[in-house]
Formats: C-alpha cells, sequence, structure tokens
C-alpha cells in the first residue's frame, strides 16, 4: 500500500531542494552578463585568427637551450625550498620561538593570522629563488661560435634572457599586450566559473563565491597588515614567480622537447613542415600548461567551479608567451587579475563578515 505521508515528503523535500537550486541560481543573476561577452570575445579571436593553425606562424622561438635536465633542475630546487622551508618553520614551532607559531599533527600551523600572512611571503622566497636564480643563471649563458685555434667560451649575456622571455625587447608592447589580453581574459575567465557554478548548483552541490583561501581570508581578516602581507604575496610576488617557472621553464622545456622528437622512420614527404609540427607542438603545450597551472590551485579552493576559471587562464597565459615569447605581457595579466580579485574582495568584505 503506497504510502501518502512518504509521498508527501518527498514532494515537499523536492520542492525544498528545487526551491535550493533557483535561489542559488539567482545568486548568479549579475554572474550571467559574462556569458555572451566571452561568445563575442571568442568568435572575435576565431574572425582574426588568433585560434587556428597558423596563429604562431610568425612568433619566434623559445630559448633552445632550456631542455628536460634543467627542467629538473628547476623542480629538485623547488622541492628542496619546500622542504627547507618546512623543516625550519616545523623547528620554531617546536621549541616555541616564535608567539602564534605552533605545532599541530607533526606540522607548523598560525594562530596569528598577520603572522600566517607574512609567513606566505617567507615561503615564496624560500621555494622560488632557487629555481629562479638558477633560470636567470642558466638561460644567460651563450656559448660564442667556434673560433679555429681558439677554445669554445661561455658567457653570461643578456641576449640569453631576451631569448627565454626575462628581459623584454619591446616592454611598452608587451605591457599593451598584457592590458589588452587582460580585457579579453577577465569575461572569458568568469564566464567558464558561472558555467561550472551553474552544473554544480543543478548537480545540488554548495557553491563558493571566493575561490581561493586568501580571499576568504582577507574577506573576513580586520587586520590591515594582513591584507598588506597577502597583497604583497599574491598580486605582486606570485604573477612574476608562477610566470617564470609555469611560461618560461615548463612550456619552454615541453615545446624544445616536442620539437626534438623527429619521426624519422616516416616518408619525409608524407611529414609536415617544420612550422607545421611547432604549431601543433604550441597548442598541445598550452593545453597541458593550462591543466598544470589549474592543478596547483586545487588545494586552495573550496570546490570545483573556479579551477575552470583558473584553466582558462592559463590558457590565456600560455598563449600570450607562446604568441610573443615575452613573460612581461603574461605577468601583467596575472598581477591585473589577481589584484581585481583582490580589489573586489576587498570592496565586498562586509557581506562576509560574520
Amino acid at each position: 500500500m503506497i504510502n501518502l505521508f512518504q509521498l508527501a515528503q518527498a514532494a515537499t523535500d523536492s520542492a525544498s531542494n528545487n526551491s535550493q537550486i533557483i535561489s542559488s541560481l539567482d545568486q548568479l543573476s549579475i554572474e550571467y552578463i559574462f556569458i555572451p561577452i566571452a561568445l563575442v570575445i571568442i568568435a572575435i579571436l576565431f574572425f582574426t585568427k588568433q585560434i587556428s593553425k597558423s596563429t604562431f606562424n610568425n612568433s619566434p622561438a623559445h630559448n633552445p637551450n632550456f631542455d628536460l635536465f634543467d627542467l629538473l633542475s628547476a623542480i629538485g630546487l623547488y622541492v628542496i625550498g619546500t622542504v627547507l622551508y618546512s623543516y625550519i618553520l616545523t623547528s620554531l614551532a617546536q621549541n616555541k620561538i616564535i608567539p602564534g607559531l605552533v605545532l599541530s599533527d607533526n606540522n607548523f600551523a598560525f594562530t596569528d593570522e598577520t603572522l600566517g600572512a607574512a609567513s606566505g611571503i617567507v615561503a615564496q622566497a624560500f621555494i622560488y629563488a632557487g629555481p629562479v636564480m638558477y633560470v636567470i643563471w642558466k638561460t644567460g649563458l651563450i656559448t660564442t661560435p667556434p673560433v679555429v685555434g681558439q677554445p669554445i667560451k661561455t658567457k653570461f649575456s643578456l641576449s640569453g634572457l631576451q631569448s627565454f622571455g626575462l628581459l623584454p625587447t619591446r616592454p611598452f608592447r608587451d605591457l599593451f599586450v598584457g592590458i589588452i589580453a587582460f580585457i579579453a581574459a577577465l569575461p572569458t575567465i568568469m564566464a567558464a566559473t558561472t558555467i561550472a557554478m551553474i552544473i554544480s548548483i543543478l548537480m545540488g552541490q554548495t557553491i563558493d563565491t571566493l575561490g581561493h583561501s586568501i580571499l576568504q581570508t582577507i574577506a573576513t581578516t580586520k587586520s590591515n597588515l594582513t591584507i598588506l602581507f597577502y597583497a604583497i604575496s599574491a598580486v605582486l610576488i606570485a604573477p612574476v614567480v608562477e610566470e617564470v617557472i609555469f611560461r618560461g621553464v615548463i612550456q619552454t622545456t615541453f615545446i624544445n622537447t616536442l620539437n626534438k622528437a623527429k619521426p624519422a622512420d616516416q616518408d619525409q614527404t608524407t611529414q609536415p613542415a617544420p612550422g607545421a609540427i611547432l604549431n601543433r607542438s604550441r597548442w598541445i603545450v598550452i593545453v597541458v600548461s593550462a591543466i598544470l597551472f589549474m592543478s596547483i590551485h586545487i588545494p586552495a579552493v573550496p570546490n570545483w567551479p573556479p579551477l575552470l576559471g583558473h584553466f582558462t587562464l592559463g590558457l590565456f597565459l600560455a598563449w600570450l608567451y607562446e604568441k610573443y615569447n615575452s613573460l612581461l605581457p603574461c605577468i601583467t595579466l596575472h598581477l591585473l587579475f589577481n589584484a581585481v580579485n583582490f580589489g573586489y574582495v576587498l570592496l565586498t568584505a562586509s557581506q562576509y563578515a560574520a
């Protein structure tokens, strides 16, 4: 026999769930506008052939001296810096040397949010100093052409830094390109995140409009010093070091590695031209680089929708580096994106206050 009470309860639960879904979707009312804007931007990129097989035909090549060994060296220095930072702070916490730094589950933790924010800058110094210094040293090394009767010489030259993208040859153009890229990227990133949020809501999942743990902290903190430390770390330092590592180190290594893998066992008449191989490699590397960029943000996001935004940002950043072989447009876009997120949370912090 059908239990009418159970049917009524199920209907009530269903209506309640539908009401919650509608309410959650209503919270995204402003975000919906980014979807048609993003579609227009993507259409313009296709129409102007910025997304095509020939996009990188006239793009400069990356520094050829950076290979898989250099990538592993940079990763090794990154790991050493991370372990060293963790060991030092864990030791300090065990000995209770710094107030506000405690030991929790055999690892260090901060009871003072300002100290925790300041430690982020220290962590960046420990973790990224080694890889960045190695990159500057390795890419600046130039081998002079061999001369009969004279030994081959290797010297440090600014031209090596230019071919890597660390030293822009056209800084004003690169700044302008970075700003234009930001104008195109921001609504596209917001649209991607909004679509992910809609899917998440329809799946019955809860969403958090703050897509990063740092943003959650600055939205609720009452300490201006904490905000300042996070601003230095997230807006000024992170865009520089992350672009050097992801665009400079990882992308350059992937491109050089893919282009060295020549299909020698095939008939030469059936092989694509070298330029076609390079363009295909660049598109592959752009996607892979964006996935890696998204992956490192997984521990810092409260749920999955913001990750689609990080992936979209990674696509724009990787495309810029392949197109112009300069880190300055990438850093400019990354810095402006972080700054806008940071500023928006500060302006709307009252709605997140407890």
